[in-house]
């Protein structure tokens, strides 16, 4: 089987994000103010800096939000990336050095399924071909092995 092109592979990702956090409720928090539904770019623009303050049932409705967005709005530069680097750090609890942080990131994807991590995982492996990450692979790749402890290190070969 050939290697999809980057649209194929982008509406794949996507597929399995829809589908893996399909049934994830919006919280509380977010239905009493009216603010279930799409994401807004400049709101996923602020979380991709810092997603800290969130509560886990807010991050695990909001991060196939902020990864779509991500997908359709990464800027394709090395240099100016949108935050698609600390994203990434994000999103990798056990790069943190800082025991409170780890902890809080720790339990904010505690109750990811195995399908929302492998999606979770797809999304990264997608995310590490784009220009916007080449200089920053290592990052991605221990993302990767986080999301899916099984994954081999992509950085070799």
């Amino acid at each position: 089987m050939s290697e999809p092109n980057a649209h194929e592979y982008q509406e794949r990702v996507r597929r399995m994000l829809r589908q893996a956090f399909a049934e994830v409720p919006c919280p509380n928090t977010f239905r009493e103010a009216g603010d279930c539904g799409p994401l807004l770019h400049d709101v996923s623009l602020e979380l991709r800096r810092d997603f800290y303050n969130y509560e886990p049932e807010e991050i695990h409705y909001l991060l196939p939000m902020i990864l779509e967005d991500m997908m359709d709005t990464r800027t394709g530069d090395d240099i100016e990336t949108d935050n698609a680097v600390r994203l990434v750090l994000q999103l990798d609890p056990m790069q943190l050095d800082n025991d409170l942080i780890r902890k809080v990131s720790l339990e904010q994807f505690a109750n990811f399924t195995p399908e929302q991590r492998q999606a979770v995982c797809e999304w990264l492996q997608f995310a590490r071909t784009w220009n916007d990450l080449r200089r920053f692979t290592h990052w991605v790749d221990a993302a990767v092995r986080y999301w899916c402890p099984s994954a081999t290190d992509n950085a070799e070969g």
